[in-house]
């Protein structure tokens, strides 16, 4: 269905030969994915290698399109997710595991079902609105059409070679300040709960998109309910994009609190990579990278509160004061880290003092800007870590 940071999720259907039938399926292929782990070559120490958990469950499944303009998220729930969720967090590395329901689906004889009616594919545009705006920019109308026949932007012939030219050149490294929240105190049970759902969606992409931010997305995974957003993607760029993560991270945690839900958000700052991932049947805009690692791991670590690394500190303390909060070991990143919480912003500051000891490098960009003005072509690149000053 989607592939969301480390999470992948995919379902089986039980409408036509039953859910013992759906099982059987998805139950070969965690075994598929999980078999040749002896044959895997490990990456680094055994604590810190790659490696998969594999939940399966059994039961309903819905799903629905939450947000609104520019961007919907498809968004799915139901029983079967939470038992895949919680059974993927009990299995150990290279092992996957079943719930009782989907064990007790294995023993029970299947029961063909008669198919339901075939639903007609939504409008072209419509699907193309569960787009990111990179790709949504870069596709034609020929390939939206391409989505619509096969719910993802999909590449079969040597006549989209072109189409396939414009997704790779998405393939970059940016600067990014990613945000992770875990929601908590939503019940999908309940009959109003996908009202709940649109609700927060919605409220939570405006937060966002009143920052300068991208929509974000909504999901479940074995953490729960998780909406996360990544700052400093294409059309979305700011100098200060770490500010405007923090700020958005604070009044996320007010409209949970607004909400009767409690937010816990991690918010990490640094280089990543954005990549169209998967194969010609289906394909999506990625971002990976050690902050989008950062950012999960210190939501998991945080307690209905925000934690932030040490480059979203040093970025963003002109802006906000922020309070240390002792040194964590992210697991599976290997060195402790100090982690800060932001509190309440700073009033902004003076003019800053003239900068000093970057004479040379002051009467070079002065003399580059010259020549600019006079009709000449130049590129000036400024390198430093984030955080550095490089904006002053």
């Amino acid at each position: 269905m989607y592939l969301a940071g480390d999470e992948l999720l995919a379902y089986w259907s039980a409408d036509v030969r039953g859910l013992e039938s759906a099982v059987r399926a998805a139950t070969a292929c965690a075994k598929a994915i999980c078999g040749g782990q002896n044959e895997r070559l490990e990456n680094g120490t055994a604590e810190i290698a790659p490696a998969l958990h594999v939940g399966v469950g059994a039961g309903p499944l819905w799903a629905a399109a939450l947000g609104g303009q520019p961007v919907w998220t498809l968004f799915a729930g139901g029983d079967a997710i939470m038992q895949a969720a919680q059974s993927q967090a009990a299995a150990r590395r290279w092992e996957y595991v079943l719930s009782d329901k989907a064990n007790l689906a294995l023993a029970q004889p299947s029961q063909s079902r008669r198919s339901r009616p075939t639903l007609a594919s939504p409008p072209p545009d419509w699907l193309a609105r569960f787009l990111p705006l990179q790709l949504r920019d870069l596709l034609s109308e020929a390939d939206l059409r391409s989505v619509a026949a096969d719910s993802a932007v999909a590449i079969r012939s040597e006549e989209d070679r072109p189409t396939t030219a414009r997704l790779d050149a998405l393939a970059e490294i940016r600067p990014i300040t990613a945000l992770f929240a875990r929601i908590a105190g939503l019940d999908h049970r309940q009959p109003q709960a996908l009202a709940r759902y649109q609700l927060l969606c919605a409220t939570l992409q405006e937060d966002l998109r009143s920052r300068g931010g991208p929509a974000g997305e909504l999901l479940f995974d074995d953490k729960g309910l998780i909406f996360f957003a990544t700052f400093g993607a294409r059309g979305s760029f700011h100098r200060d994009d770490p500010c405007r993560a923090v700020d958005a991270a604070r009044a996320i945690r007010l409209t949970a609190q607004r909400l009767g839900l409690s937010a816990s958000m991690g918010v990490a700052t640094g280089d990543a990579l954005f990549s169209v991932v998967g194969s010609a049947r289906r394909r999506q805009l990625m971002v990976i990278g050690a902050p989008v690692n950062r950012a999960a791991r210190l939501m998991t670590a945080a307690s209905a509160n925000v934690l932030c690394d040490a480059p979203t500190e040093r970025a963003s303390r002109t802006a906000f004061w922020f309070e240390e909060h002792g040194t964590l070991q992210l697991d599976g990143l290997g060195d402790m880290a100090t982690v800060f919480c932001p509190m309440d912003p700073r009033a902004p500051v003076q003019p800053l003092s003239p900068l000093i000891g970057r004479q040379s490098e002051l009467e070079f960009l002065k003399r580059t800007f010259e020549e600019t003005r006079r009709g000449g072509r130049r590129l000036l690149v400024v390198l430093g870590e984030s955080g550095i000053g490089k904006p002053l």
